[in-house]
């Protein structure tokens, strides 16, 4: 079948191009071999004038002429010809070996032996060959998998977690202290990252994490009074009772300072200071097992840090101080507050130092052992201790009766008399809850009337007991003290 020509219009510009080039290049070859030796020997004389001249005119210049960054450039270019000129070399050499390894020859006078072991070499060539392209191939998917190695320490949180992984525990921090005075009190910050093999994350390891700080702050800072924190507000780290405990009972000891202030951000308002440094350990740990070196334990990763993040100092917790910390936090016992997710500030002072305020939203005005009149949301008493268990009066009705005195009308002088007995209370409650009231009516799973129910309240007696007494006016008990003392801001 005739092939079939395209006409010049269906010819791409760039085809035409690369048509004529070819077309002149054939040309000047044609007139070249019909070139005798003695015309030859002219064209090249003239060329070497012609080149001369060009020389002397400047217009060409040698690899001496350049700057010493194009002559990086020149012989980079000239070492990437060679190199594409060596391959291609080697692509034709190869090629004409196994044209002649495979062209079997012209001639049919073989012998039956001479064939068997022509047979044999070429099949011995083919197998080499194809042992040559294995090779290649196993060599390309090495490189695709450590590349996916690589791609796997920047998955998400998640896919590190699992029991044949050993994990390591970080608490990042940056403190932020001035030693001037104003004009001059420039911020001065300095990131700590605290690491444990031990992977819990409550009050108590939190403790013994600022715990390994407190050296380094003290010598930044060694006439610190006033100790402000900025964290999170995680209920299962920062903002709970044993954490407010702790920072009455160990941390202000630890620090020794005058006032401490804990602000907690709302939930959901980004990520700070901390968690940068957090995300450039993680990075730099990255890297540094990307270039091919391991980190398999604790020790690995301090050395790894000491080497490569000079910007954040790593200290390792010391884990023996752990038993420490849990037996100050059992031999105290505190409620939990009601209302600890609203909590966002926390003050304790050096004046009362087994009352804590607490506030709806951070004051900058009121100071931190006074009631806040903007933002209060009550006081938390770390001397709390259990009440002993009372039993309420088996007759609510008898509270009138003629032998037993009539109650007062003012909280100042409440009713007291044996029949009125107090009523046992959980630790459990919030400072600003009233106990439940147990009678025999809830005891016989029988809803009391509205009669039945007596109205009672708390006061504290100078034994530290909680008595109970009918009430028929309602008064409020504060639970904070007045304070002319100026703001510590």
């Amino acid at each position: 079948m005739p092939r079939k020509s395209r006409s010049a219009s269906q010819i791409s510009e760039e085809e035409k191009i690369r048509r004529r080039r070819e077309q002149k290049k054939l040309s000047i070859r044609r007139v070249r071999a019909r070139m005798t030796q003695t015309d030859l020997e002219e064209r090249r004389r003239k060329d070497r004038e012609r080149y001369q001249k060009k020389k002397e005119q400047g217009l060409l210049k040698t690899i001496a002429d350049f700057t010493p960054r194009e002559q990086r450039q020149i012989r980079k270019q000239w070492r990437e010809k060679g190199k594409k000129r060596r391959e291609k070399q080697r692509q034709h050499d190869a090629l004409h070996n196994f044209i002649e390894t495979n062209t079997p020859p012209s001639t049919s006078t073989l012998s039956r032996a001479s064939g068997g072991s022509y047979i044999s070499q070429r099949n011995r060539y083919l197998l080499r060959d194809e042992n040559i392209y294995l090779k290649k191939k196993i060599c390309e998917l090495e490189s695709k998998l450590a590349k996916y190695r690589m791609r796997c320490f920047r998955e998400i949180q998640s896919a590190h977690f699992g029991g044949s992984k050993p994990q390591i525990s970080l608490h990042t921090s940056v403190y932020y202290s001035t030693h001037s005075e104003p004009p001059n009190n420039f911020l001065q910050s300095t990131s700590f990252c605290t690491v444990s093999e031990n992977l819990r994350h409550d009050p108590v390891l939190i403790c013994v994490h600022l715990k390994a700080l407190i050296a380094k702050i003290k010598e930044l800072s060694p006439y610190l009074k006033h100790l402000h924190i900025l964290s999170d507000g995680p209920s299962t780290q920062y903002r709970n009772k044993s954490m407010f405990n702790l920072v009455a009972t160990y941390l202000s000891k630890e620090f020794g300072v005058d006032t401490i202030t804990w602000h907690f951000s709302e939930r959901g308002h980004g990520k700070g200071a901390p968690d940068g440094v957090g995300g450039c350990i993680k990075r730099l740990c990255d890297i540094h097992v990307a270039r091919g070196n391991d980190i398999s334990n604790l020790e690995g990763l301090m050395s790894c840090l000491f080497a490569n993040c000079k910007g954040i100092e790593v200290y390792r917790i010391n884990e023996l101080l752990i038993p420490d910390v849990e037996e100050i936090l059992n031999k105290s016992v505190i409620r939990p507050f009601k209302g600890t997710r609203d909590i966002h500030q926390l003050t304790w002072s050096y004046i009362e130092p087994r009352v804590i305020h607490v506030r709806r939203l951070s004051c900058q005005i009121c100071a931190t052992h006074v009631k806040c009149p903007h933002y209060g949301l009550g006081i938390i008493d770390v001397n709390y201790k259990p009440m002993d268990n009372y039993k309420l009066p088996s007759e609510p009705e008898g509270l009138n009766t003629p032998d037993t005195p009539e109650a007062p009308n003012t909280p100042e002088e409440p009713l007291n008399t044996p029949e009125n007995s107090t009523v046992s209370m959980s630790p459990g409650f919030s400072d600003r809850l009233t106990p439940e009231v147990t009678t025999d009516a809830i005891q016989q799973n029988v809803r009391p009337t509205k009669r039945l129910r007596p109205r009672l309240d708390l006061l504290e007696d100078s034994d530290s007991s909680l008595e109970v007494f009918p009430k028929r006016k309602r008064f409020s008990v504060a639970m904070w003290q007045d304070s002319d003392d100026d703001s510590i801001f």
